[in-house]
């Protein structure tokens, strides 16, 4: 299976104020809690004053439907066994893993070590 890497870094912070977010921007999520709200989007999509560390995603390219659930497990666990924590967006179209800026090349030589072939765009 494939995994295509987005070329941008990413955000993922907590707001208070869901107006300040730039909708405009491709591959923006939101989370709301019970108290806390998340935002996960390209660094470029928020304000320069927001609390933010910078991630970097990936996805599964050309699954069929019946490899999705498969294939994000077996992510899971290749990134578990290296203790390469990660932040997870489901959506209706695919899952979206982000793993830490300084993490990403040892995730993806794992990931290409497991068996995936690894793309970027």
């Amino acid at each position: 299976m494939n995994l295509q890497v987005m070329p941008e870094r990413f955000s993922i912070c907590e707001i208070e104020d869901i107006q300040a977010v730039d909708w405009q921007y491709p591959h923006t999520f939101v989370s709301q809690m019970e108290d806390v709200c998340t935002l996960v989007c390209p660094e470029k999509a928020i304000n320069q004053n927001a609390q933010q560390k910078r991630w970097r995603g990936f996805y599964m390219d050309d699954c069929l439907d019946t490899e999705v659930g498969s294939g994000l497990k077996k992510i899971l666990q290749v990134l578990g066994d290296y203790q390469i924590n990660l932040h997870l967006v489901t959506t209706f179209q695919t899952d979206y893993l982000f793993v830490p800026e300084e993490k990403l090349e040892k995730a993806l030589l794992h990931l290409k070590r497991a068996g995936w072939s690894i793309y970027r765009k």
